[in-house]
């Protein structure tokens, strides 16, 4: 018997994502932490996806919102949704005192937006 894992959600997230199904749930203020009944991969994948429809974001601000906790298993959502054309990376350049900085930015395309309409 395998012990499963919890996973922290956004507030909103099970909302919108209504026919997702938690067991064994815990809630804070800004997070539900809960086992899900269905695929891990895909409710995942719809965590990265449920935040950028309202704006553009930095990668620190998805990781952190979205309630992964493993960098790299985040890393390769991001690099599959980057892939298959549901997310566009850009570079945003951020001015400092002494130097520029570049800081990768996402947000979500036509392709991405279609696919969280469907599963939600």
């Amino acid at each position: 018997m395998t012990k499963s894992k919890r996973i922290y959600f956004p507030k909103g997230f099970l909302k919108k994502i209504s026919w997702l199904k938690l067991r064994d749930t815990i809630s804070d203020d800004n997070f539900i932490l809960g086992v899900p009944v269905e695929d891990y991969k895909i409710t995942a994948i719809l965590k990265i996806l449920f935040l950028l429809p309202k704006e553009d974001m930095y990668y620190k601000d998805i990781k952190h919102d979205s309630g992964h906790r493993m960098n790299k298993q985040f890393n390769s959502y991001l690099r599959f949704l980057t892939e298959r054309g549901m997310i566009v990376k850009t570079a945003k350049i951020i001015k400092g005192v002494d130097n520029n900085i570049t800081v990768p930015v996402y947000a979500l395309t036509r392709r991405g937006k279609i696919f969280l309409e469907l599963l939600s």
